[in-house]
């Protein structure tokens, strides 16, 4: 049998002399509605086959892996390579066939579908490319068919998004040719039974946070690589040095690793420098103009790339791109159902539309692995396009303000979440959904609305302190600023929790004629209306400030009347913050037993709260206050009850909550003089503190740093002298460094003895009623276990959190080898310790 290799553009010359007659004869027998204009040459019938790529492809090497494998498995019959446009599809497409021409022994063959309209030409438009005389898709298909027959073959058939209706037609042809597969490039998944769909994504992205330290490493990244490659095209000279680095990962970042818009972008350096192209990108559409003269005019510019699938659109679907452009960063379908009903057009067909834009690939769906809620983003370019479509619309100020609302309330409920136990949940949804919040709050003062503005910068209070101090304040002062202005009414109680937020972000700034200044404004205010909750917020914050200037009478006095006011209210947390307090401010005046007492309430309602931070500093503060009475056994209780807290936040994976948590561990492990595990602790917690505003990056030096960290986190810093003081500074850095570079579960194993300065004395007597290796702590959990409380109950008696008790019992189970509480409790009543 002769085998016959169909490949771009084989047998040209001898199809030529038909081609035009074949033109004839199909125009006249295709109805005058499917007839290509004759006026224009794009819209006329022919065979494009795909011309052989003279570049290598750019970082796709495990895509051709992927794609070559799947073709070879005998249940894969249609794949289609689906994703955006200008991700590169049809360069990754026509890498294949050579890649996989020893499983197709018979052939292949190429066809590009972009010149033809009709769904009608698909077969007619295969037929002519393999040398057939193709005219109708009854006698195409059959023609194919005879061609083709057993043989085994593969077809690519590339740009099927115009012609989606043909779809079933390559259901019938792969009917029709047992052996045939074939290989689709669409924009558009085409939404057969028998499909496989293999998205193809832009290329790989440096980390703007951790660049390669080398520009030849940051060179190995594929959409930097693929970017030079086309630089050096337009530029010969052009070379990637440590002055431009950072200026090329940007752009490549800013185009979302798109291969056609880093050419496009690529092809400016011949105007601008790395630098000055990335000022432009603010608006690419505008700049990334300049396309090879060879391309597809589609793909010319960027805008017509996208032009070319938005007009692909039904309204519906078109009016839907345009509004998911007002959303940053993503968004939620909740979200997307909110904005269409507050614009009037809840659509029945919603789902459909979002379900479309997906398909179509100008929608992404992005895994949320912490929550169950799915996320919807547009890449980066693609929403500069509909953005320009919702801004030439009329319903541009309806659905920004739409948008703006949606998420102020949703802002109000996480702060109320946030206040009552659910830091942790809402901080970390405020972190995904902050650029939309940013827009939103952007949008109230464009529109002049201060009461809206002012509420949403203050509602974000829990955040701006764990996160972003500074730009917090540049909210609230822009907010105050627009009161001036305001179109809205602005109400004594908004503009109260505005000044108290003012103040509470300047006494973590130690900006302390600020906070005195806005501390008494806010006081004012909130006693204008009779607000007790602000009243007990805004004095708690000044004995904040005087606890930390030294000030320590007048702090008990402002956290003492703090408490009295809160007494009765459903705010935990704040309690728990007023408690402490009012306990340092006792401890540096020496009432080191009064401080315990309410060290112990504050502990107790911060596990209340559940917020860490909070949680971390009263463990650390009822270790210091019971340090100072001789309660090593307590000290001892609390190093167990961070380290369980370490262990939940190491699970969760979030960066600057493992640090605060090594922070107040290292504050502890200090406390039991193990000196140089603290210094490491420090070191990692350095090493992965992450904030967006990055406070206190400016201190390079270990001691100045932690010296504020730990001020702003365990309203004490005095520890760090002991330390530095007992090892010296060479022996803090060295160790420093080395925690630094350990990996967590190396840092958290308990030190060798050797490396302890003082081991903590346990009393003799209860030693020796703790057989089988239980702690003093462990036994009296094992007491009350069996004495029938419940792990909640065990909690509430010992001050501990419930996950330190549940991780108690399992000690407990493994050392005494038992499986249950009864098993326990029998143990503990055979040993007389209950």
């Amino acid at each position: 049998m002769v085998r016959k290799q169909y490949n771009y553009s084989h047998q040209a010359s001898a199809k030529r002399s038909h081609e035009k007659e074949l033109k004839k004869v199909l125009q006249a027998l295709i109805p005058s509605d499917e007839k290509a204009p004759q006026t224009s040459s794009s819209q006329s019938f022919s065979a494009q086959h795909l011309s052989t790529p003279l570049l290598p492809l750019i970082g796709r090497e495990q895509e051709v892996k992927a794609i070559c494998e799947l073709l070879q498995q005998s249940d894969v019959r249609l794949l289609t390579l689906a994703g955006p446009g200008g991700v590169g599809k049809t360069r990754l497409a026509l890498e294949i066939p050579a890649e996989v021409s020893s499983t197709f022994v018979d052939g292949t063959c190429s066809v590009s579908l972009a010149l033809i309209r009709a769904a009608t030409l698909v077969l007619p438009t295969i037929a002519q490319a393999l040398g057939l005389n193709g005219r109708r898709n009854d006698n195409s298909l059959a023609q194919i068919q005879g061609a083709i027959q057993d043989k085994s073959f593969l077809l690519l058939l590339d740009n099927f998004e115009h012609v989606a209706e043909a779809a079933p037609l390559l259901k019938e042809l792969l009917a029709a040719c047992p052996n045939l597969k074939i290989l689709v490039t669409s924009r558009i998944v085409l939404r057969l039974l028998e499909e496989r769909v293999f998205y193809v994504t832009p290329l790989a992205l440096p980390d703007l946070a951790n660049l390669p330290t080398s520009c030849e490493d940051l060179s190995h990244i594929a959409a930097v690589t693929l970017f030079l490659q086309r630089a050096r095209a337009a530029s010969p000279d052009f070379a990637l040095t440590k002055d431009n680095a950072y200026a090329v990962a940007q752009i490549c970042v800013r185009l979302d690793g798109l291969p056609l818009a880093l050419e496009l972008a690529a092809a400016r350096l011949k105007l601008f420098s790395p630098q000055g192209l990335l000022m432009r990108l603010g608006n690419p559409l505008s700049v990334l103009t300049w396309g090879v003269r060879d391309a597809p005019e589609r793909q010319q510019t960027l805008r017509k790339t996208l032009e070319w699938s938005y007009r692909l659109l039904t309204l519906e679907e078109q009016r839907l791109f345009r509004r998911l452009s007002v959303f940053v960063g993503g968004c939620s379908l909740q979200a997307i159902e909110a904005i269409s009903e507050a614009t009037d057009t809840r659509d029945e067909s919603l789902l459909d539309a979002v379900a479309s834009l997906l398909s179509q690939s100008l929608l992404q769906r992005e895994s949320q692995a912490s929550r169950e809620e799915q996320r919807f983003i547009m890449l980066e370019t693609i929403r500069e396009y509909a953005l320009e479509c919702l801004q030439n619309s009329e319903e541009e100020h309806i659905v920004r303000q739409a948008h703006a609302r949606y998420y102020l309330m949703l802002s109000k409920k996480a702060e109320l979440q946030a206040s009552r136990g659910e830091a942790q949940i809402w901080l970390a949804w405020i972190e995904s959904e902050f650029e939309n919040l940013r827009t939103a709050f952007d949008w109230f003062i464009l529109t002049r609305d201060a009461e809206r503005a002012l509420e949403m910068s203050v509602t974000l209070r829990p955040f701006w302190v764990k996160d972003t101090i500074v730009e917090g304040h540049c909210w609230i002062e822009r907010a105050l600023e627009c009161c001036e202005r305001s179109i809205t009414e602005v109400q004594i109680e908004t503009r109260a929790q505005a000044i108290y937020t003012i103040a509470m972000l300047g006494c973590y700034q130690r900006n302390w004629a600020k906070v005195d200044v806005f501390a008494n404004e806010a006081l004012h205010l909130f006693r204008l209306v009779n607000h007790p909750f602000g009243i007990a917020k805004v004095l708690l914050i000044q004995g904040m400030g005087a606890l930390l200037r030294g000030q320590h009478t007048v702090a008990e006095a402002a956290a003492s009347e703090s408490i009295r006011v809160l007494k009765g209210t459903q705010y935990p947390w704040f309690s728990a913050e007023a408690y402490l307090v009012q306990a340092y401010s006792l401890y540096f005046q020496g009432d080191y037993r009064q401080a315990h007492i309410l060290g112990k309430k504050g502990l107790k309602l911060s596990l209340q709260a559940g917020e860490l931070y909070t949680i971390i500093k009263a463990i650390h503060a009822r270790a210091l206050f019971a340090e100072a009475q001789g309660e090593t056994v307590d000290v001892q209780a609390m190093y167990e009850e961070a380290m369980t807290i370490t262990q939940a936040a190491i699970q969760t994976g979030a960066l600057s909550p493992i640090a605060v948590c090594l922070i107040g561990m290292g504050a502890i492990v200090a406390l039991q003089k193990h000196y140089t595990w603290a210094a490491s602790l420090w070191g990692k917690a350095k090493a992965l503190y992450k904030r967006r505003d990055g406070i206190c990056e400016f201190k390079s030096k270990p001691y100045e740093w932690l010296v504020t960290i730990l001020d702003s986190h365990l309203l004490y810093a005095q520890v760090i002298e002991t330390v530095h003081t007992q090892l010296g500074e060479q022996a803090f850095t060295e160790a420093w460094n080395k925690g630094k570079d350990m990996s967590l579960e190396q840092l958290l194993a308990e030190p060798e003895p050797h490396t302890i300065s003082t081991k903590i004395s346990v009393p003799a007597n209860i030693a020796i009623t703790c057989p089988n290796g239980l702690t003093p702590r462990e036994r009296e959990v094992l007491s009350l276990l069996a004495q029938g409380l419940s792990s909640a109950s065990i909690a509430e008696k010992l001050v501990i959190s419930l996950t330190t008790v549940n991780s108690h019992i399992r000690a407990i189970y493994n050392k005494l080898d038992v499986s249950s509480r009864s098993a326990a409790t029998r143990y503990a009543i055979e040993h007389h310790l209950v």
